[in-house]
């Protein structure tokens, strides 16, 4: 895998996230806390720069191994959210996205778009035959995206993610490199 970096329109681009994000991508997170902690388990523990870091270093260290790619959404050179391709397995030709967005940008179609290059690099270029997203059940807005982009729900997992105390269950859904011509 190459050292990623991809422009979707004149202002839209994508880059690989390194350690000299760490300082905008804490303050993306601080900035949504609240609404990101309601979803993502891994936010609680995004309380620090160095924290913040230590994950990049970790996403990073996937993307050298060739299990992950943790990319920025930029918009103008600003760090707004992220967009990943995580937990490749490489046997089966599968993996999973996962994304979030800061709150002021939701709503315009920057994941959809940010999602649609990914799906087509990883189809494409990667060759993998799968791609997964889960989401809470409860989460609409993060449900409308793979429902957007002709991901086929193929069902709920029961209490398969323990977020503030609590579980919540999450829809499967899929998309197979068959389903459309990439």
């Amino acid at each position: 895998m190459s050292k990623w970096k991809m422009s979707i329109d004149s202002s839209l681009k994508l880059h690989l996230l390194e350690p000299y994000h760490s300082e905008d991508f804490y303050l993306l997170i601080e900035k949504n806390r609240a609404y990101l902690a309601e979803w993502l388990p891994w936010v609680q523990f995004t309380d620090s720069i160095e924290k913040t870091s230590a994950m990049i270093s970790s996403w990073l260290q996937q993307y050298h191994t060739q299990n992950g790619i943790f990319l920025g959404i930029f918009i103008n050179q600003k760090l707004i959210g992220s967009i990943s391709l995580h937990t490749i397995d490489w046997q089966n030709k599968q993996a999973s996205i996962g994304y979030l967005l800061d709150q002021t940008h939701q709503g315009k179609g920057l994941i959809t778009k940010s999602a649609n290059h990914l799906i087509n690099y990883t189809f494409s270029l990667l060759h993998l035959h799968r791609l997964e997203i889960k989401c809470a059940v409860q989460n609409e807005k993060s449900r409308n995206i793979p429902e957007r982009l002709g991901f086929t729900q193929e069902g709920i997992l029961r209490d398969n993610e323990y977020i503030n105390n609590h579980f919540h269950d999450l829809v499967l859904y899929s998309l197979l490199s068959t389903d459309h011509n990439w």
